[in-house]
């Protein structure tokens, strides 16, 4: 008996008794589930022939009321039963219409009386209305495609009997969508659905899922009528999915598969234990005694072993003496080889500048460190990525077509190498400049190229920075001239008009006096006091253009009264409201340096000034405050229209320069908020103590 014949007659004798009462368990838990799922059919099509019921009876008792009511029958009276028949509307969401007997609309909900109503619906089919003014009942229509509600919808009617005749229908309509909402309410298992038919057979709303035939045999199928209208309800179970019972039965065929495999490895332990004892044979020394019963192939397949063990011995010296001898010429050869990679992996990974080595058709084999680091992939390896993916979409091509060419230019250039100005792209999107310095290696079986990478953003971003910073310095410079220029002239005018006018009355009432003395001396005492009144003027002409060009009450009195004298003035001046308040005055003063304090009073100032000329505020408040840091922080805030969007980058916005330079000046920062309509807020932050700071 041959190996094969014997486990598969084994195998056999122990599994099949097994099978076959699998099988007869497995029709027995079939046929009882089947049973429990047609039972729950019956149920859920109960359950949905009562909620479709209920739901039609109420719509057609509210219409029914509807028709019952006196209002109907007198057209004046019409406008009110429209009232009452939007309660229909807000109770159940459709429209309500009053249809005459040659089925003309008289009035609807969807319009006010007197407009024209839509036309009502005539559909092919069963028709609600038209059963309505036939029989003189309640009437539910079959589905068909309403023109005004561009949905398919289903009608319900109610007679208005008046004397035993029919002399209107209240007619409404059900779009399918609400049919649809009540069966989605009935709680469905996976594998069964509900679904609703018309009279004529055609598919209202359904719930639940659907197989992939309509007519899959195995399916259950329950069907029933409603009550409340001619309506089908069919409810069905899928074949493939109703699979609550059958997992019960799985864990039965389960157990006995089990069962069965169990009774199969006993059989096959058995077998196997012959088997072991032939196998163990085969690795038994030559020379050993055979087992008792050993299986023929086993024995075969032992001789065949001896004697190709013999030929292996032999074969085996000659190859361990070659091999040892080609091992330890290539172990010489991977150590050279090893060192050449080490040393040029250690010189490209230590370079600065990112080095891309890429194939013939610009593919990358190898990247170094910075490369990984200046295109932001520490992460994401980009060796075998192509190098285009390196640059913008909108730039892939044009800068593939540059390295290619510098990549293939005249190979008696190609030592030199060719440099190139390009976009590269970051993992995070964003786009910089780099120089490219491109070579070719031509090897013979596959040529590759060389690109070393340097990123040069920072360069061009400092050179623009320095550009605009001169151009912004040149725009200063010769707005401050301009300023200078108008205060100039300003003082000339202010001396001229007050203070010259002023001494020149005072002379010409000084030779008055001299007359006066040798005719009535008398006369003096009105004299003297108009040339008190021009040397107050003078004074105080004076003492005004002086505080504008360095403010006496700074030096004198500090920081704090000199804020509150020019909030003061500012407020009589303008009619603004200013509130200029300090944390802490008595702590916090005595410890402000001389030139702070003038660069947050100049800033005042000039920010009060450009509230008086563009905020079209009326509230200004002025804030001190000292910050844990040592920072001295005042804040400025209008309630004003803002500043555009450009404003704060206009060449023209010299006064918001010259404050930031001037608090830069003393290692401070002033930034500006403000957005369109909201106000303007200035922030000046600046150290207390002014002996830290560079110069």
């Amino acid at each position: 008996m041959t190996l094969q014949r014997y486990l598969t007659r084994l195998i056999w004798i122990c599994t099949l008794p097994l099978l076959l009462l699998s099988v007869l368990l497995a029709l027995d838990r079939w046929r009882e589930q089947y049973e429990k799922d047609e039972s729950h059919a019956r149920q859920l099509l109960q359950a949905a022939t009562q909620l479709v019921d209920e739901n039609l009876d109420a719509r057609l008792v509210g219409l029914q009321n509807l028709a019952s009511s006196p209002l109907v029958d007198d057209p004046g009276s019409w406008p009110a039963f429209r009232l009452e028949a939007r309660g229909y509307l807000a109770a159940f969401g459709n429209h309500v219409a009053l249809i005459d007997a040659q089925r003309n609309t008289r009035l609807h909900t969807m319009v006010p009386v007197g407009e024209s109503p839509p036309p009502a619906p005539r559909p092919a089919g069963r028709s609600a209305v038209a059963l309505a003014l036939q029989t003189g009942s309640p009437a539910v229509g079959d589905l068909f495609d309403g023109t005004v509600a561009q949905e398919p919808l289903a009608g319900l009617a109610a007679p208005v009997l008046r004397n035993g005749s029919t002399a209107y229908a209240i007619g409404t309509v059900i779009p399918l969508r609400q049919l649809q909402g009540l069966l989605d309410d009935l709680p469905l298992t996976p594998g069964w659905s509900v679904a609703l038919f018309d009279s004529q057979g055609r598919l209202l709303a359904r719930h639940g899922e659907v197989g992939a035939s309509e007519d899959a045999e195995g399916d259950i199928r329950v069907s029933g009528r409603l009550g409340m209208a001619p309506w089908t309800l069919e409810v069905r179970g899928l074949n493939e999915l109703t699979s609550h019972g059958r997992q019960r039965m799985a864990l039965v065929l389960g157990a006995l598969v089990l069962g069965a495999l169990l009774a199969a490895w006993i059989g096959g332990w058995r077998a196997s234990q012959r088997l072991a004892r032939s196998v163990h044979a085969l690795s038994e020394a030559p020379g050993a005694s055979p087992p008792r019963e050993e299986i023929e192939e086993i024995r075969n397949a032992r001789l065949r072993i001896a004697d190709a063990d013999a030929r292996r011995d032999r074969v085996e010296t000659e190859r361990r003496d070659s091999e040892r001898h080609y091992l330890q010429q290539l172990e010489r050869a991977a150590a050279d080889l090893r060192a050449s990679e080490a040393q040029l992996l250690s010189i490209v990974e230590s370079a600065s500048d990112a080095i891309i080595v890429t194939n013939a058709e610009l593919s990358i084999v190898m990247a170094n460190a910075a490369a990984t680091r200046l295109f932001g992939t520490p992460d994401r390896p980009i060796v075998g990525t192509a190098v285009e993916q390196l640059f913008p979409a909108h730039l892939r091509q044009t800068q593939r077509a540059a390295l290619a060419q510098a990549a293939h230019a005249d190979p008696a250039h190609s030592g030199a190498g060719a440099h190139l100005e390009l976009v590269g792209l970051r993992a995070d999107g964003s786009e910089f400049p780099v120089e490219a310095a491109v070579s070719d290696v031509p090897l013979p079986d596959a040529p590759l190229v060389t690109v070393i990478l340097r990123d040069v953003s920072q360069a061009r971003h400092l050179q623009d920075e320095l550009r605009a910073s001169q151009a912004e310095l040149r725009n200063l410079m010769s707005a401050q001239h301009r300023v200078e220029d108008s205060e100039r002239r300003r003082i000339a005018r202010e001396l001229h008009d007050e203070l010259q006018q002023a001494l020149v009355a005072i002379k010409m009432l000084v030779g008055s006096i001299e007359q006066e003395l040798a005719a009535d001396p008398r006369r003096l005492a009105s004299l003297v006091e108009r040339i008190d009144k021009l040397v107050g003027t003078a004074v105080s002409s004076t003492r005004r253009i002086v505080n504008d060009l360095r403010p006496l009450m700074l030096e004198e009195l500090g920081l704090l009264p000199a804020l509150e004298a020019l909030c003061q003035q500012f407020e009589e001046r303008t009619g603004i409201e200013v509130n200029c308040a300090v944390q802490d005055p008595d702590a916090l003063w005595p410890a402000v340096s001389e030139p702070v304090e003038i660069c947050l009073y100049r800033v005042a100032q000039e920010s009060l000034t450009n509230v008086a000329k563009h905020a079209a505020a009326s509230r200004v408040e002025v804030e001190l405050a000292a910050q844990p840091d040592g920072q001295l922080s005042m804040r400025i805030r209008d309630n004003g229209r803002g500043l555009h969007r450009d404003g704060r980058r206009s060449p023209l916005a010299f006064g918001l320069k010259g404050m930031t330079e001037r608090v830069r000046a003393l290692g401070g920062s002033l930034r500006v908020e403000s957005d369109p309509g909201g106000g303007t807020l200035v922030v000046v932050e600046i150290a207390l103590k002014q002996d830290a700071i560079p110069s």
